[in-house]
């Protein structure tokens, strides 16, 4: 497996060297959530705020596609209704940095874009 020995909120992202998907496990080595998540960003998948972002990737007619998800600790899934190019994980807080077709926004612990703005700023 896979993995930069830091937890985050409790959990540690794991690589399935087999699958190449993503799961979590606790401080006591317990998995908590399953193999079966991508992730397209710079570095390791990380909790932050009780939450992680995530993807599934897949192929359409016109080539691969990635459908994002923002999980909880118990593994439950948001489905995103965004294309995501780039994104930072939660912080304590509750905010993501994203980028959606060139254009930053904050992403909530509900799944909710906001465009990015000075003020938000401060929050990430």
């Amino acid at each position: 497996y896979d993995t930069n020995y830091a937890f985050h909120d409790g959990l540690l992202a794991v690589k399935n060297d087999e699958t190449g998907l993503w799961g979590f496990i606790d401080e006591q080595g317990n998995k908590v959530i399953d193999y079966q998540w991508d992730y397209k960003s710079f570095g390791y998948p990380q909790f932050g705020g009780g939450a992680c972002l995530v993807c599934k990737s897949g192929r359409d007619m016109w080539g691969r596609t990635e459908t994002w998800y923002v999980i909880n600790k118990q593994g439950r899934a948001i489905k995103l209704n965004a294309r995501i190019i780039d994104s930072a994980p939660f912080n304590k807080d509750g905010y993501a940095l994203i980028v959606k077709t060139d254009t930053p926004s904050v992403l909530t612990l509900t799944g909710k874009a906001v465009r990015y703005s000075r003020r938000l700023s401060r929050r990430c």
